[in-house]
């Protein structure tokens, strides 16, 4: 079956045709994203599914009606992109982990991430409404502070990381309070 003919089955909705080009790619796209960028079986897989999903949407779509590489090399560029783009959204995410676990119980002890995570979102809802719109857009909906100076009107992508910066610096003095050193002991 050659590579357009591939698609143009998936596009007449013959699901075996979906079902062979699944089949055909995972083991090797699974040991490459696992091999070239250090990602888990289960990231690997993940990752996989959705590239499948994208290629199919865009067939479905009419987006992708001829290739002129081969499907390996379309499916292996959405899957790079698409790994990509969820580790720049896991390093977000590792930040505001980073402030719930750096907070400890009175006897040392770390408390679990689940009691942290709840704290934290307390946390987040003390801040302003502003605070709380900027780090929604960038933690959570994953928006680039360029996007997120468009969205909230700012004079330039500096100003909003600025006001990122501050942002994260209130909810860091909100979740682990500084405890005062004492400067006289008698």
């Amino acid at each position: 079956m050659t590579k357009n003919s591939t698609l143009s089955l998936i596009q007449k909705g013959e699901k075996k045709a979906l079902e062979q080009l699944y089949i055909s790619h995972k083991s090797e796209f699974v040991q490459w994203l696992q091999g070239s960028y250090g990602a888990s079986e289960t990231e690997s897989i993940d990752i996989y599914q959705d590239t499948i999903i994208a290629m199919y949407e865009n067939i479905v779509r009419g987006k992708l009606k001829t290739l002129d590489s081969s499907i390996k090399t379309y499916l292996f560029a959405i899957g790079k992109n698409k790994y990509l783009s969820y580790q720049r959204g896991e390093s977000k995410k590792t930040e505001l982990s980073v402030i719930a676990l750096s907070l400890e119980t009175e006897d040392n002890e770390p408390t679990h991430e689940e009691e942290l995570s709840t704290h934290v979102a307390k946390k987040i809802e003390e801040l302003g409404t502003a605070c709380q719109k900027i780090l929604q857009l960038y933690y959570f909906d994953q928006l680039s502070i360029r996007e997120i100076a468009e969205k909230l009107g700012y004079k330039n992508e500096d100003t909003a990381k600025n006001q990122k910066y501050k942002c994260m610096q209130k909810l860091r003095k909100l979740v682990k309070p500084e405890i005062p050193k004492n400067s006289s002991t008698s």
